[in-house]
């Protein structure tokens, strides 16, 4: 019985090639590499697979450590379903698995999933204690028989493209910074909550979400965005926050959608965040923040023209 317990998405056929790793935000790194994956896997006539871990292996790690997510599993997926490979394979990571050595992991996994090629970044490490470095894999590759393609690290400049450095930028409000190395914007999505309807009493009608606990918060403030609803893109204005004039204390995504008359009330919308505008700020009475609410707007469609 398989000491690994995994959820395939897509069709395993024949020999395989395959990529370890979270994923997490699918950035421009990541893509790079799923690339190269399926580049190698057509020349060598093997079906191109993904192996991904849910929950992060941080978490079983470090509890002490607050991780969070830059994107539901959900979305993960459909994001590397969109490179086009053939099976996407989710692992469950548990206490157990962090026990494994490098080629206990290795060989159960090519047990399953019949690999041949494995491709990875040049940082690479997996099993207990981050044991399988790449000249660990290359020994493990040689005993059980699969060739190892690493690839060089991508980066912009100085900046490498990680993750861990997209969390950074975001709670710094430098989104524009971490949209760079996703390869797309930075998004959030939820139902529409009722909300209070404080936004429209003010003449500022916005539509909110709940931030999901488990992802990552971008940095309190203003930010020029876009929102999707039924399909649709309209540019907008997002408050993140918790809405200190009125002394609320929950935090939400509110959304200022121009050219938009409908009612998106329980209806599952994305936002899009595209620069930070301005920190929060509590302002003595409404009329001041109506009025600094107008100068986001025409900041917001100056940058959104």
């Amino acid at each position: 019985m398989s000491k690994i317990v995994i959820n395939n998405l897509g069709k395993l056929h024949g020999d395989t090639a395959i990529t370890i790793g979270v994923f997490d935000g699918v950035h421009m790194g990541h893509r790079y590499l799923i690339n190269q994956l399926m580049k190698n896997a057509n020349t060598n006539k093997l079906s191109a697979g993904i192996v991904t871990f849910d929950p992060h292996p941080i978490q079983i790690l470090r509890p002490d450590i607050d991780f969070k997510y830059l994107q539901s599993l959900e979305s993960r997926v459909n994001r590397l379903q969109q490179t086009g490979v053939d099976f996407i394979s989710i692992i469950k990571f548990d206490k157990l698995l962090s026990e494994f050595s490098a080629q206990e992991f290795i060989k159960e996994l090519q047990d399953q999933l019949n690999f041949k090629l494995l491709v990875i970044g040049e940082d690479f490490r997996l099993g207990k204690n981050q044991e399988g470095d790449l000249i660990r894999l290359r020994d493990i590759a040689h005993k059980l028989e699969f060739s190892i393609e690493d690839i060089p690290l991508k980066s912009n400049n100085e900046t490498k493209f990680s993750s861990s450095q997209i969390r950074k930028f975001i709670t710094k409000g430098d989104i524009k910074e971490a949209n760079k190395i996703l390869g797309t914007s930075f998004t959030i999505d939820g139902k529409v909550d009722s909300g209070e309807k404080r936004g429209r009493q003010l003449g500022f009608p916005t539509i909110n979400l709940s931030l999901n606990p488990d992802l990552i918060a971008p940095k309190k403030g203003v930010y020029a965005s876009f929102t999707k609803v039924d399909g649709t893109e309209y540019k907008s204005i997002v408050n993140i926050g918790t809405r200190p004039t009125f002394g609320i204390d929950k935090i939400l995504a509110e959304s200022h959608l121009f050219d938009y008359n409908g009612n998106a009330y329980d209806k599952e919308v994305t936002i899009s965040l595209l620069e930070f505008i301005r920190e929060e700020v509590q302002f003595d009475n409404k009329d001041q923040l109506i009025n600094q609410i107008n100068h986001d707007i025409k900041e917001v469609k100056r940058i959104l023209h």
